[in-house]
């Protein structure tokens, strides 16, 4: 499990846009949005994903990802 800080997400509609493509990577399997504290937090299967390929599903979206917290 990883927190992702992000940018830029302030209303409910954020949540779909963010969790969506995280949720396509292999190995993810849950993820949830923080709106509240700007923070996503992603359980993944380390052998199967890398946090830089959850930030480029992040960017895609529009948002910008910032410090994580392991």
């Amino acid at each position: 499990t990883i927190e992702i800080a992000t940018e830029g997400e302030n209303h409910h509609r954020a949540v779909q846009k963010l969790r969506a493509p995280l949720m396509k990577i292999k190995g993810v399997h849950d993820v949830k949005v923080d709106l509240r504290h700007e923070r996503v937090i992603v359980t993944f299967d380390a052998r199967k994903t890398h946090p830089p390929d959850l930030h480029d599903a992040i960017l895609s979206t529009g948002y910008k990802p910032g410090p994580r917290a392991e």
